[in-house]
């Protein structure tokens, strides 16, 4: 009994010698394999089964139905001429004021005056002196340029100002009017497409059309009543 405890001993040293062995043969192979490729996703094409609601094409010509109706560029070019908020206007008044020193300033005179000749006439038969007084008008004409005005003009410092103060109202005129644009759409598609009957909601499609109206001096509805 004594010499069998140590061989089973042995045994069982040399058995969980040969799993730890195994593992780390294990270990080693993962390791050094090849990863998977990941999976390639499409951005230009998504998945349409994965998105809730309506399918591209029931989308597409919902979106169809309102092509007669004028872009968001177009409405928001509209609007700037409208409010006149556009800074290239600020920048075509710096241009003149500054063009204006190509142009001259008129002085116009006109001087009234009298001229005296002294003439002496002498013959063998006659010796005279002949005196004549005579009225004169003069004419007189000034031509003024103000080439310094090419450089820099004056008024520039308070074109500035009212540069920056037109470039905010600017932005906040185009954060308005793409906001109401693409807030009316998507209630327009959301009637369309979701079968959306909310009052509120109706509401306030024909208020954004209203507004956007005003916006463009009444150019939004002229465009959408031509169909």
């Amino acid at each position: 009994m004594r010499l069998n405890r140590p061989c089973i001993a042995i045994d069982r040293a040399h058995g969980c010698g040969a799993w730890a062995f195994t593992l780390v043969l294990l270990v080693a192979a993962s390791a050094f394999a090849e990863p998977e490729p990941a999976p390639e996703w499409d951005d230009d094409e998504p998945d349409t089964q994965l998105l809730p609601g309506p399918t591209r094409e029931p989308v597409t010509r919902a979106l169809a139905r309102y092509a007669h109706e004028p872009s968001v560029e177009r409405v928001i070019t509209w609007a700037r001429r409208v409010a006149r908020s556009h800074p290239a206007d600020v920048e075509a008044l710096r241009s003149r004021a500054r063009l204006r020193g190509l142009v001259p300033v008129v002085r116009l005179g006109v001087r009234r005056g009298q001229g005296q000749d002294l003439s002496a006439y002498q013959t063998a038969e006659d010796d005279r002196t002949n005196l004549s007084t005579d009225d004169d008008l003069t004419l007189q004409a000034w031509a003024t340029f103000s080439f310094d005005r090419l450089v820099y003009a004056p008024e520039e410092s308070a074109l500035w100002r009212v540069a920056s103060g037109a470039h905010a109202r600017d932005q906040e005129l185009v954060r308005t009017v793409v906001g109401l644009y693409f807030e009316r759409r998507r209630l327009q598609l959301a009637r369309d497409l979701e079968g959306d009957r909310d009052i509120t909601h109706a509401l306030r499609i024909r208020e954004i059309t209203a507004l956007l109206n005003a916006f463009t001096g009444g150019a939004f509805l002229r465009i959408i009543e031509r169909r």
